[in-house]
């Protein structure tokens, strides 16, 4: 029971504020000048009777308060200035231990939040904000979202532990969770969602866009280059001095060159390849076809370029092992093809041209992203038809089912020819004859090796590749010799295969 002298003590002056008062209070309990419990002090302060550990815990929150700001410099007027909003003891919310102290108190428009070490003032918008963002269902990184919302980290993570902010949590306030206003605040959920969904897609075309143009540029740069290159090229036949022997009936002859891989720099026991050496090897193809041919009378070539002219730029490997870059390549290419046709057109009565492209020739190293017609094989072939459009005895023959397969007709024999990666030695008589036309012998490319079936009447063959074994080839154990195939016709049916390796 409070004494006389004690209630007089107790009592509340007029225009007190309730913390200087509660202070007060505590004080005159702590100097013993008044025999009061907390629940009585916590019921005179607040008008409310609360159990002991309850009151006693809301009260020293409210110390707690007092004496950080003091220990901060401020007078106990600023103090109660600053928390004056501040009317009833459910606006400051103690979290246990665990959350080392933080407390958060409800300043009406704002929130005061702090412990040991830190305290901050946030307005409830910028807290609704932050929720917002760090609430959503693709929600940024901490980092991100206190640069975009221009809050220091330290101060973030207090106020998410304090007001126990998750990923899950939903984008508002608890004050504002009322049953009148759930119907606006999912309206305006969705409407944040719609804009977000539109805002991605937007940002998804923009990325696909940007992309797209990058690719398209690269490759305008490379067309424009070589364009502006192709006139630099020259070519000076050997003119080799040879007379064909005629015979009775015409004969013809099939040159498949494949697999030079122009630009590759190889160096091992099986195999020395490079710029100077394609060079030579073109030099030894030209001059022993046009000798084996004089001598067996045949008066039409064929030439089949079947792909990999070039060593290209697909993968990282490639770039590393080429003694020149793409652009020198596709000259160099066009250079030593052009010359050969040349040579050709000296001798025989005339040459007839077809190619495909080859994967080595892609544009862009993945395949799923390549347009087949975007092959720097193509951009040779179209080269060598400007260069060469005014040589008479020179035939650029078209490829009339697609462009990755040729069908020739040569002295009544119907060949069927493609570079090989779209293909497989053992299907090839099974599939080829059925997209195209029947046939009796199909030639592939591409493996680098020298093989031969029969399936059903229809030969197949594998040709070696120009550039020999690389290093790739040798560290899978797959070595083989350089060369090309040269096939003669007549009257519906093959004479000879001339195997040119080179030595």
């Amino acid at each position: 029971m409070i004494e006389e002298k004690e209630i007089n003590l107790a009592d509340r002056l007029q225009g007190e504020h309730f913390l200087i008062y509660l202070n007060r209070l505590l004080k005159l309990k702590e100097n013993k000048e008044i025999d009061i419990d907390k629940i009585e002090i916590y019921e005179l302060v607040f008008g409310e009777k609360l159990s002991s550990s309850e009151a006693r815990k809301r009260l020293y929150n409210w110390r707690d308060i007092l004496t950080k700001g003091q220990e901060e410099g401020q007078s106990v007027e600023e103090i109660v200035d600053t928390i004056s909003s501040i009317s009833s003891p459910e606006n400051i919310i103690h979290l246990s231990e665990e959350d080392d102290n933080i407390q958060v108190i409800d300043m009406g428009d704002k929130f005061h939040i702090y412990n040991k070490k830190r305290s901050i003032v946030i307005d409830k918008e910028k807290v609704k904000k932050i929720k917002e963002v760090y609430c959503d269902k693709t929600p940024l990184t901490v980092n991100e979202l206190c640069r975009k919302l221009d809050i220091a980290r330290r101060d973030f993570m207090l106020l998410k532990q304090g007001l126990s902010i998750c990923h899950s949590d939903v984008p508002y306030l608890d004050e504002d969770i009322q049953d009148e206003n759930l119907g606006d605040l999912v309206v305006e959920t969705l409407e944040r969602r719609k804009e977000k969904y539109f805002l991605k897609l937007q940002q998804e075309e923009i990325k696909q866009m940007e992309a797209e143009l990058n690719k398209y540029r690269k490759q305008d740069y490379l067309f424009e280059k070589i364009s502006s290159e192709i006139n630099d090229i020259k070519i000076e036949p050997i003119k080799y001095s040879v007379n064909i022997v005629k015979k009775s009936k015409v004969r013809e002859a099939l040159l498949d060159c494949m697999d030079q891989h122009l630009g590759l720099k190889s160096d091992n026991h099986w195999n020395k390849y490079s710029v100077k050496e394609a060079e030579r090897r073109f030099d030894i193809l030209t001059k022993e076809t046009i000798e084996f041919c004089a001598e067996t009378g045949v008066s039409i070539l064929h030439v089949s370029s079947l792909g990999d002219l070039i060593n290209g730029l697909i993968h990282t490997s490639l770039r590393l092992e080429a003694e020149i870059n793409v652009l020198d390549q596709i000259k160099l290419a066009t250079r030593l093809m052009g010359k050969m046709l040349i040579e050709f057109a000296l001798v025989f009565d005339k040459v007839i041209y077809t190619d495909v492209a080859g994967n080595h020739g892609r544009m862009m190293p993945s395949k799923s992203e390549s347009d087949e017609k975007e092959n720097f094989d193509s951009v040779i072939s179209f080269t060598l038809g400007l260069m060469l459009q005014n040589e008479k005895k020179i035939v650029f023959e078209d490829n009339h089912y697609d462009e990755g397969i040729i069908v020739k007709h040569i002295a009544g024999v119907t060949i069927i020819e493609a570079h090989g990666d779209s293909d497989k030695m053992e299907k090839a008589a099974s599939t080829l004859p059925l997209m195209t036309e029947a046939s009796s012998e199909i030639h592939l490319g591409h493996t680098h090796s020298n093989k031969s079936i029969e399936q059903n009447c229809i030969e197949v063959f594998v040709g070696r590749s120009f550039s020999g074994t690389d290093s790739y080839a040798k560290n899978l154990r797959l070595t083989s010799k350089a060369g090309q195939k040269l096939f003669v016709y007549e009257d519906g049916k093959r004479l000879m295969i001339h195997d040119i390796v080179f030595n």
